[in-house]
């Protein structure tokens, strides 16, 4: 029996009210001041909350349409574009501008008929009645193609989803000898992640089903048996065709997974740019003054899960635990590393989580100077940093994961943050791993995964309590990484196509590199440093555009060329009476085009040099600052995110219309000798 109980009981997720009024009233406040940077992070970090507000405002453009109306779309069409990379917005945005007459009456009907079909779905909940459902999965079917012919692909995949919905095990129980259920399943997903594609809406319900569809079709389920519906569809010796994903091997195996919190860092290499207690770059729980509204916070990566923390006194944090609305778990704030565990979710779905916490010194060096980080009576910052494991088995070896992502849920997609010290346009992404017997080094989770000497499919259950691990036979070949001008502590490459839920670590086998399915690889992310404890200079290293991608040949070595020699790139414009170049646009590049951002103890400080259009002799301006005092850093409200990069450089050049920069940095702390190439 194919335990897809876990993957398949997610049902669309309800948000609490107040998150969704929490995230409209921020993204209004931003809108205010024009935050184009701030809208699009909160976009990013609140997906839900933003697709539901997109398609209201979407839909209120054709039923009553105004000028702050349109205005609130085109901050969200630009949010979304910039943080998402894809038109769903604006998708949705011109599907309802363009809707009208007898397709505008049409599609009122249909709503009305999905909600009284979702109001029927969550009625069955409790008593699930297999009869009930198969009456039920024919309405969503035909309301999912009526959506469909109208143009609304977004509610043709929320019918889809909850067709699927109907027939899994968690609401049907296991699956028998004969049928057709599991290819129910297969395409009530599908058809989901088809029209969410479609649109280019990939967000949580499109991976979910993206996952179950993909792990169907890998084992033959992608074609409707002989069976009678309600029994169960035909396995993989029903002639399903070339699967896309590696096929099945052996028999999947269910095992239970314990929950476990680490004690300290690990004492093994992570994939994590935060895993080496350098605190003042985690992230915060922050509670205000000693009293009042703003003396609460949460756990920014687990969301909704997350408890609330309440300053209780000059010195004091406690945690919510039972949600009363009242600290009762006192947090240790003794300027060590601390660990805290508590629950998150609720009902079924609540399990143990855990974080290394430390409140910050009164004088902690930030960026190389002395800051402020400890207690004060205008707020308290409690650093953290995951400490969630579980523990299990998978092919007789013994097997850790870690929610290095922070989001709660184990074995998840990687998260992708805007930290300060990123150029526009840039993310940070964040990986839960999976340490695997005694390593020395966790490797990023990844959909297939090289346990010991067998390659295996890996599905976690959404509470974190249980494992299914599929057998696999694929391909592999090899990727070996050549770096110039430094050790990185880890690199790693994603797959393209049927291996995008994979990630591997380039340096995971050391010198000899890392086996891997044959297929395309990409840049995904990675750390370089040198220096220890707080002398640690470091930088993430993310892919640059148009990079190129390397592919893997059964059998084959292929070499991942990156690092040196370095240069630098900026952004500058002329401004009377001279030049400004843009302090927050400067980056350093790799060979290959990578690009080496959140720079640590190693920020480019670059001599300027300029020079007429045409000439062959460079001038030079000056010396790009960077703040080295937390004065200034305080002072400017945007100095927490300044202090990364060089401060903007305004030079005059003799009423020159047109000239061309080089920027160089003869020896940065963790680059060497730096510099760009003559830019116009």
């Amino acid at each position: 029996m194919i335990a897809l109980s876990i993957v398949l009981s997610l049902s669309l997720p309800i948000a609490a009210q107040d998150s969704y009024l929490e995230f409209r009233n921020q993204f209004k406040q931003a809108m205010e001041i024009k935050a184009t940077s701030t809208m699009a992070q909160l976009v990013k970090r609140n997906q839900a909350e933003a697709v539901d507000w997109i398609m209201l405002t979407a839909e209120t453009i054709s039923i009553n349409p105004s000028d702050e109306v349109y205005d609130r779309m085109n901050a969200l069409e630009t949010a979304w574009k910039t943080s998402m990379e894809t038109e769903f917005a604006s998708n949705m945005k011109e599907y309802f501008d363009l809707l009208e007459g007898s397709t505008k009456r049409d599609r009122a009907k249909f709503k009305q008929d999905y909600e009284k079909a979702k109001s029927k779905y969550w009625k069955n909940d409790k008593k699930k009645d297999g009869p009930t459902y198969v009456l039920l999965s024919r309405d969503l079917e035909a309301l999912a193609n009526s959506f469909a012919k109208i143009g609304d692909r977004y509610h043709a995949s929320d019918c889809w989803t909850l067709y699927r919905m109907c027939f899994d095990e968690y609401n049907r129980g296991p699956y028998e000898e004969k049928g057709t259920r599991r290819y129910k399943v297969y395409k009530g997903a599908s058809q989901c992640m088809a029209h969410r594609e479609a649109i280019g809406l990939k967000d949580r319900i499109y991976l979910n089903n993206k996952q179950i569809a993909d792990f169907l079709k890998a084992n033959g389920y992608a074609k409707e048996s002989s069976g009678e519906e309600g029994g169960e569809e035909a396995g993989p010796g029903a002639k399903p065709g070339a699967p896309m994903k590696p096929k099945a091997s052996g028999a999947e195996i269910a095992t239970p997974l314990e929950f476990e919190a680490m004690k300290d860092l690990g004492g093994f290499q992570r994939p994590s740019y935060f895993s080496d207690g350098l605190y003042p770059m985690w992230s915060v729980v922050y509670m205000g003054g000693k009293a009042g509204p703003g003396s609460k916070g949460k756990v920014v990566s687990l969301d909704k899960l997350s408890p609330t923390f309440y300053r209780t006194g000059a010195s004091e944090v406690k945690i919510d635990t039972d949600g009363d609305g009242a600290g009762d778990k006192k947090v240790p704030l003794t300027g060590n590393m601390e660990l805290i565990e508590f629950q998150i979710g609720d009902g079924d779905e609540k399990r143990d989580w855990a974080c290394m916490s430390i409140v910050g010194m009164e004088q902690d060096l930030f960026q190389g100077f002395e800051q402020h980080l400890g207690v004060s009576d205008w707020g308290v910052s409690l650093y953290v940093f995951n400490a969630a494991s579980v523990v299990g088995e998978v092919g007789g070896e013994k097997i850790q994961i870690l929610d290095d992502n922070g989001d709660g849920v184990f074995g998840s997609p990687p998260k992708e943050w805007g930290h300060a010290g990123l150029t526009a346009g840039q993310m940070h992404p964040e990986m839960d791993c999976i340490r695997i017997g005694k390593s020395k080094r966790a490797q990023p989770w990844s959909e297939y995964q090289k346990v010991d000497d067998a390659w295996y499919r890996l599905i976690v259950g959404s509470k974190g309590d249980e494992i299914v691990s599929t057998p696999v036979t694929l391909e592999t070949g090899t990727l070996k990484l050549k770096f110039k001008g430094g050790k990185p502590s880890w690199m790693v490459v994603q797959g393209k196509g049927k291996y995008e839920g994979c990630y591997y670590d380039l340096l995971a086998g050391g010198s000899k590199g890392v086996e891997v399915p044959v297929g395309s690889y990409d840049l995904y992310c990675g750390d370089l440093r040198k220096g220890k404890k707080r002398q640690t200079a470091k930088t993430l290293v993310l892919p640059g555009e148009d990079m190129e991608s390397w592919t893997v040949v059964a059998g084959k070595t292929t070499t991942v060329e990156l690092g040196g020699p370095f240069k630098l790139e900026f952004t500058f414009e002329m401004a009377d009476p001279g030049v400004r170049v843009a302090g927050g646009t400067v980056v350093v590049v790799g060979e290959a085009g990578e690009r080496y951002e959140r720079p640590w103890n190693c920020r480019p400080a670059p001599d300027v040099y300029w020079r007429k259009i045409g000439s062959k002799k460079g001038n030079k301006a000056e010396r790009m600052k960077l703040i080295t005092d937390q004065y200034v850093m305080n002072e400017d409200k945007k100095g927490w995110s300044k202090v990364w990069f060089p401060l903007d450089c305004e030079f005059d050049v003799n009423n020159i219309e047109q000239v061309e920069l080089q920027l160089t940095e003869k020896k940065n702390a963790l680059f060497g000798k730096i510099e760009s190439i003559w830019k116009e």
